[in-house]
């Protein structure tokens, strides 16, 4: 029989023995009755004086009596007042106290009206018994005291006994109520049925206590025996009721059944106080001014039980020990502490708070007042992005029924008087008023499933109710709420509902695990079908704390259905969860083992200003299925205003799994505060997933938040995992993942995020997956740190076809993105299906981004697309951006477990690259990172562009390629921003290895472009094939552009190159091309495929090319294969500037032909050492160089040249230059040639200009230094300058001398050392010197200043030299050469060639030229010899131009006349020919003859 019973049981023994002795009290005689003194006292023995009027009415004195001080003593052998018999006790002057024995044998029947006549105290022993029956009455002003004792003991070792009898002590001393009465008889019996009323104290002893009626004292009741049974009934209320203090006190058990009438109950107004060592049965109200309290003897708490259920109301303080039975209600002005707490039953209508309990508490108000109310909780309201607008109070309603719901009801903190008063009773005082309202519930220690724990609340029943609250209105009192123990409304019955946990606390609310002991459990489950309860901490001001505890709200076992809902919400204060490193689970669970589960239900922590903080926590929010499909995973929700939230070592699930049947949904969890900051530390891992059984499909993730509007997010050596699973079935979708912080900063250190759809299969392909979902990381106004941490969103099928990779963001606009070994990966793969694209990942910065690895992949489509927006000036340090490698998945989320299997995905031929895109509206410098855009199928790579509105620097080994392995095309690389640095050892690359062609390379900067590279020779820009894929281009737009340190442009053809089409082109349209060191631009093939193209080009069709070199600096199109080299084509509107001891060049160094070399524009300017070369080291032929210009000028060394090394022929150089070609400087010149040991033959030089002027040492030479026939030069010109050892030479050291054709239609002029020489044999060696072709009108000379004509060999035979000229002056043929000015053809040891020289008598005018002398002519003293005279007509002047000239402003000018011109005539003959030393006359002006002809002249005198 259970506890509850046993009272019952002890008091239905007690009723029996009780009503046997009552009907003997019924029936003794009439002279029993009597009050009989007996002779104890002596002369001072007691008197009975009768029938006398008191108060008004007849009634008997007691009179006599030993005095002893302030006492008066009493003794009767027999003491019975018969009904309707009044008897009073005469109370002289200066008595305090009247105590009274009965000595006799039999019990004292009272049934009349025992009173005093004064204000003394009464005190009544009796050890056969006391009876007051139906009609008893007190009219007692001051105390009464009855008691079965058989004496009073007095502090003096004194006692007044009804044993042994003897004279009263010598007494002076005051005798309180209570004194220490003698030992009681066992088995005496003290029975009430009146209406005991006292002005003061009330007092009731016996070994029995048997009550019924009412006991009411002005003072202190106090009813005490070995056991204690009160009782009502429906016509008859029992009452005990005392203005001051109630105890109740049964030694060995207390049983209270008063719930019959509705006027029952127990009424203190002070302390209320139940007392015994054994269990109280409380049945009944209580009302308190002050405390109730329910103790053992030794002062500890007691037990208390209750079959039909309990209301106690108190002012004051309430404490319990253990509480068995049906519901309870506490209600409390002060605090509330209870032990272990269960509820068997629902109580009965009158016994519990319910809405159909019409009983007053008082003179207003009803129980069913108390029955329906509204308590507060606290809600969150989100802004839209999810961030905390508000934490508002929220009614939450409570309706009470302990009749209908086994209840638990505990209300502490109560102003009674708002409430009407507590209780009606007029006797009651006031007391003082409580301080606090504190709820306790102090677990008892007990053993489950041999487990230590304590044992707590306990509800055994379903859909029960707990409550626990210090907010119920009215109230004003600060409080604590703590809970020590299990508070367990769970019932395993099949088809009911968990009962509901609701804390509701002003202050604090404390849920406290013992060391030593199992956690601390708050429990609302259910079985079978029914669905969980929901369990609610609320505290308005406190915090929440739940330390080695745990709270679950769940439905178990076959078809279960809902978990329920747990909410922890409070205004100001903290909500923490610590267990001090065991762990403590917190879950809301739905679980069926043999079919479907329904939803896990929703957790939530909800605070306003206070912090949320997690600690070695675990919280699972689960629908779990064996057998059938499973339900929802709940939702989980952190938010607070302007608090913090913290998890520590805390790990978090909110998911759906079945292990054959469908999965449902994975729970949200999300995390929000306003200004407060959320951070997760030490392994506290996020993970809402779906997992579904054997070929059935699967729900989605379920989406994880991070969300505050000014705080920081911290995320350290945890993970955030959303995903959907299934075995041979169809996944969902991967949930969402944002963490998201307007005006903070977020924190990611060894963090993983996952997001998948993931389905595997060993052994056939019947799983697809679905999407993964987006991962989002935003710092609007603030930075982002992410430390070794993974953001991962795919989609993965092991045999079938996988969905999209998610997206993945993370901004911050205006602070940095810094990642320290940090991935990002989105991607799709399926090992033996098909797959759709990786997802988007997109970086926003204002000033940063470091650190990252970003992986986007498709095994079978198109890979994600890569996107960096930078919103300031925008550094990207230390990332690398892959788009097709090798990628390791995850199986079992959360990934951070060493024990849970990762899968390396091998894509081998498979996948496409997708776009990169780096954007910024400021700079944007990329250092110390890579881009690597692959494609390993047939589909293009992505493209790569970087776009800047300011400048774009990419430096520090950083490296950026866009390549192909199979037949895709690779990607493009594009740069848009006004200026471009690639430095720091950089690389921009975009190559092909098999048959898809590389992609290109763009270059849009208008201002500038400066390419810088310091350790090796590595290109910095650089498209490449190395298969049978055409290597793509590279097109560079800008203003200026620089190489310097070591910085290579390269469009190359390896080798292993097929491709028909060959290496890139390169176009420069730069109209500043700065080379600076060891740097080179070139496009060239090293296999069979031919080079590309380079171009050089001004801007934007700007008129000027400058391009400066310096030493080692180059512009090569090469080959070192058998393709052909490629062309380098220079072109500018104006003018083409190129200085600097660099080289521009095509170049063979194999059987591949060079390409050419062509420069068009109005003015070619080269200088200062630069040199322009077509060569071959190798058989193939080395390219050709084509100048097309108006104006062409070399000077400082600057070379134009052909060459061959090998046995290659060298190109020919053709100079097309309209006006003029200008050569001086030393080194300065054209060349055709052929190096030592060379068998090639030379080049050709073809020149067409109008003046050809060469001087200072500055040469035009085909030169052949090996075995191969030297190349010839062929000049077209209207004139011809040679000064200061400006030359024309066409020499071999060994073989044949090349040839020159001279074709100046107008004046040939050999200054100061000047040379045209076809000479052979300068080693001393064999070879016939070249031939010299010359036609032209004059060649002039200076006979002194060793100007030479030659065509000279050594050994063998000399030239010839062809001259036709109208005029040769200054230089004559001579058999040797001489320090004159020589025409020759000799021979050293062979035989000399010969000269024919084609021209006129000039012998008139021969050797006339001299220098003229460096002094000036005053032209103004010069007067003519001759005159012209006058004729007597006057005639009109004119003038008439001779010569094939035309009339200049001065030399080089353009023609200004339009008249038509002529031949020179002879001069007319004179008396006698001009001779040497003769005066040249200046004219004084122009004369026409009478021919018609004019002649400068003057006029004669």
């Amino acid at each position: 029989m259970s506890q509850v019973h046993q009272p019952e049981k002890l008091s239905i023994k007690i009723i029996c023995y009780l009503s046997l002795i009552f009907a003997a009290f019924a029936f003794v005689s009439p002279v029993q009755g009597q009050i009989t003194p007996d002779n104890t006292l002596e002369q001072e023995a007691s008197r009975l004086n009768q029938n006398q009027i008191i108060n008004g009415a007849l009634g008997d004195k007691i009179e006599g009596g030993a005095t002893r001080g302030s006492n008066l003593f009493h003794s009767f052998s027999e003491f019975n007042i018969q009904d309707g018999q009044r008897v009073y006790f005469v109370n002289p002057t200066g008595v305090e106290n009247i105590l009274t024995r009965v000595t006799g044998k039999n019990a004292s029947n009272i049934f009349g009206t025992l009173g005093v006549l004064g204000t003394s105290n009464l005190f009544l022993i009796n050890p056969n018994g006391i009876l007051f029956g139906f009609n008893a009455q007190l009219d007692i002003q001051g105390s009464f005291s009855a008691s079965t004792a058989n004496n009073v003991k007095f502090t003096d070792g004194n006692e007044f006994s009804a044993t042994t009898p003897q004279a009263p002590p010598q007494l002076s001393i005051n005798v309180p109520l209570g004194l220490q009465t003698g030992s009681i008889p066992a088995g005496s019996v003290l029975t009430n049925r009146g209406n005991l009323i006292t002005g003061q104290d009330l007092s009731l002893g016996a070994d029995q206590l048997d009550l019924q009626g009412q006991l009411v004292a002005g003072g202190d009741l106090r009813l005490a025996a070995n056991t204690v049974i009160a009782r009502d009934s429906i016509n008859i209320p029992f009452v005990a009721s005392a203005g001051r203090n109630l105890l109740v006190q049964g030694n060995q058990g207390v049983d209270i059944a008063a719930l019959s009438h509705p006027n029952s109950g127990l009424f203190a107004g002070g302390n209320l106080v139940l007392r015994s060592d054994g269990t109280v049965g409380s049945d009944a109200h209580f009302r308190s001014g002050g405390s109730f309290r329910t103790e053992r003897l030794n002062g500890s708490l007691g037990n208390l039980s209750s079959s039909r259920g309990s209301i106690i109301l108190t002012n004051g303080d309430v404490a319990l020990g253990d509480y068995i039975g049906a519901s309870l209600h506490i209600l409390a002005g002060g605090s509330v502490s209870l032990g272990n707490v269960t509820i068997k039953e629902t109580g009965d209508t009158g016994a519990t708070i319910n809405p159909s309990n019409t009983t007053k508490f008082n003179s207003s108000k009803t129980y069913a007042d108390l029955a329906n109310f509204n308590l507060m909780e606290y809600k969150a309201t989100p802004n839209s992005d999810g961030s905390v607008r508000s934490v508002d109070p929220v009614a939450a309603p409570v309706a009470i029924n302990g009749s209908t719901q086994a209840t638990l009801d505990v209300r502490v903190g109560i102003d009674w008087a708002k409430l009407g008063g507590l209780p009606t009773n007029p006797l009651l005082r006031g007391t003082v008023p409580p301080s606090r309202a504190d709820i306790t519930i102090n677990g008892i220690p007990a053993l489950e499933f041999g487990n230590p724990i304590r044992k707590g609340i306990q509800i055994d029943q379903p859909a029960g109710l707990v409550l626990l609250t210090n907010q119920f209105i009215p109230n004003t009192l600060p409080g604590r709420i703590s809970i020590r123990g299990n508070v367990d409304a769970s019932l395993n019955v099949p088809g009911t509902n968990g009962g509901d946990i609701r804390v509701y606390g002003r202050g604090d609310i404390a849920i406290i695990g013992s060391s030593g002991f199992s956690n601390t459990r708050l429990d609302s489950g259910a079985g079978g079908t029914g669905n969980g309860g929901s369990i609610s901490l609320s505290s308005n001001s406190g915090n929440i704390s739940l330390t080695k505890s745990s709270l679950d709200s769940f439905s178990f076992t076959d078809n279960a259905s809902n978990g329920g809902s747990i909410s922890l919400s409070s205004n100001s204060g903290n909500i923490s969860l610590t267990d001090s490193g065991l762990g403590s689970n917190s879950r809301s669970f739905s679980f069926s083992d043999s079919s479907s589960a329904g939803n896990a239900g929703a957790i939530s922590f909800v605070t306003n200003s206070g912090d949320i903080s997690l600690t070695n926590t675990r919280l699972i929010l689960e629908s779990r299925a064996y057998t059938g499909n499973s339900g929802n995973g709940g939702a989980l929700s952190f938010a607070t205003n302007s608090g913090n939230i913290l998890l520590t070592n805390s790990r978090t699930t909110a998911f759906s799994s079945s292990l054959s049947g469908k999965g449902g949904n994975g729970g949200a969890i999300s995390f929000a505060t306003n200004s407060g900051n959320i951070s997760l530390l030490s392994s506290s891992d996020l993970d809402s997933h779906t997992d579904s059984g054997y070929k059935s499909n699967g729900g989605h993730g379920g989406p994880i938040y991070f969300t505050t509007n000014s705080g920081n997010i911290t995320i350290s050596s945890s993970s955030s995992s959303s995903s959907s699973n299934s075995n041979l079935g169809a996944a969902g979708n991967g949930g969402a993942i944002s963490i998201v912080t307007h005006s903070g900063n977020i924190f990611l250190e060894k963090n993983t995020s996952f997001s998948s759809s993931f389905s595997s299969n060993s052994v056939s392909s019947l799983g697809t997956a679905a999407n993964g979902g987006e991962i989002s990381v935003v710092a609007d106004s603030g930075n982002i740190f992410l430390d070794n941490a993974r953001l991962s969103s795919y989609s993965y099928s092991g045999s079938d076809n996988s969905g999209n990779g998610g997206a993945i963001r993370l901004s911050a606009k205006s602070g940095i993105i810094f990642g320290d070994s940090t991935l990002l990966d989105s991607f799709s793969v399926s090992e033996g299906g098909a797959s759709r694209d990786g997802g988007i990942v997109t970086l926003e910065a204002g000033k940063g981004i470091s650190g990252f690895t970003i992986n986007t992949v498709a095994s079978g489509s198109k890979s994600g697309e890569v996107q960096i927006n930078g919103f300031g000036n925008l550094l990207i340090n230390q990332t690398s951006i892959l788009t097709a490698q090798q990628v390791e998945v995850c199986l079992f989320p959360p990934c951070s477990d060493p024990s849970n299997p990762t899968k390396k995905i091998n894509l081998n031929d498979r996948g496409q690259a997708g776009n990169v895109t780096l954007n910024s509206i400021g700079n944007l410098t990329f250092s110390n990172s890579r881009i690597e855009s692959d494609t390993r199928g047939g589909n293009p790579a992505g493209n790569i562009i970087f776009r800047a509105n300011q400048g774009i620097s990419i430096a520090d080994n950083s490296t950026i390629s866009a390549r192909t392995s199979s037949g895709g095309k690779a990607g493009n690389i594009t740069f848009l921003a006004p200026t471009l640095v690639v430095a720091g050892d950089a690389r921009v690359l975009a190559e092909t290895a098999s048959t898809g062609d590389s992609g290109s390379i763009f270059v849009n900067a208008p201002t500038s472009v400066d390419l810088i590279r310091q350790d090796n020779l590595s290109p910095v820009l650089s498209v490449e094939t190395s298969g049978a894929g055409k290597a793509g281009n590279i097109t560079i737009n800008t203003l200026s552009l620089s190489l310097s340190e070591q910085a290579r442009i390269t469009a190359t053809a390896t080798a292993n190159a097929t491709n028909p089409q060959g290496g890139g082109s390169i176009t420069l349209n730069a109209s500043n091309l700065n080379l600076a060191g060891i740097v080179g631009i070139f496009a060239e093939t090293k296999g069979e495929a031919p080079a590309g193209t380079l171009r050089l080009n001004p801007y934007n069709n700007q008129p000027d090319l400058d391009i400066a070199l310096t030493p080692n600096s180059k512009i090569s199109a090469s080959t070192s294969g058998s393709g052909k080299g490629g062309d380098l084509i220079v072109t500018a509107p104006q003018s083409i500037t190129i200085a600097g001891s660099g080289k521009l060049a095509v170049e063979t160094s194999n059987i591949g032909n060079a390409g050419n070399m062509n420069f068009t524009t109005q003015q070619l300017t080269l200088k200062d050492g630069v040199e322009i070369s077509a060569s071959t080291s190798g058989i193939g032929k080395a390219g050709e160089i084509g100048i097309n210009a108006e104006k062409f000028t070399l000077s400082g060394g600057a070379k134009v040249a052909t060459n061959t090394s090998s046995s290659g022929s060298a190109g020919n150089l053709t100079v097309q230059v309209n006006d003029q070609l200008f050569l001086t400087g030393r080194g300065t010149g054209l060349f055709a040639t052929t190096t030592d040991n060379s068998t090639g033959i030379g080049g050709n030089i073809i020149i067409d200009p109008r003046l050809v002027q060469i001087e200072d040492g500055a040469t035009i030479a085909v030169d052949s230094r090996g075995s191969g026939i030297g190349g010839n030069i062929s000049l077209q010109a209207s004139r011809l300058v040679l000064n200061q050892q400006g030359s024309i030479t066409a020499k071999t050291a060994s073989t044949t001398g090349g040839n020159i054709s001279l074709n100046v239609k107008d004046l040939t002029l050999l200054r100061r050392n000047s040379l045209i020489s076809a000479t052979a044999g300068t080693d001393k060696a064999g070879g016939n010197g070249g031939n010299i072709n010359f036609d032209g009108k004059f060649i002039i000379a200076l006979e002194n200043e060793d100007s030479d004509i030659s065509a000279d060999a050594f050994s063998g035979t000399g030239g010839n030299i062809q001259i036709n000229s109208q005029g040769i002056f200054g230089i004559e043929s001579r058999p040797k050469p001489t320090e004159k000015s020589d025409i020759t053809a000799s021979s050293e040891l062979g035989i000399s060639g010969t000269i024919n020289l084609n021209q006129p008598d000039n012998s008139s005018i021969q050797n006339s030229f001299t220098e003229l002398s460096p002094n000036v002519i005053d032209t103004n003293a010069l007067i003519a010899n001759s005159c012209i005279a006058r004729g007597t007509k006057r005639e009109e002047n004119t003038f008439t131009i001779t010569g094939s000239g035309a009339l200049r402003n001065s030399p080089g000018d353009v023609l200004i006349s339009t008249y038509t011109t002529g031949d020179v005539r002879n001069v007319e003959p004179t008396s006698r020919p001009w001779k040497k030393g003769d005066p040249i006359v200046e004219p004084q002006g122009l004369y026409r003859l009478p021919s018609g002809q004019l002649l400068l002249s003057r006029a004669c005198n």
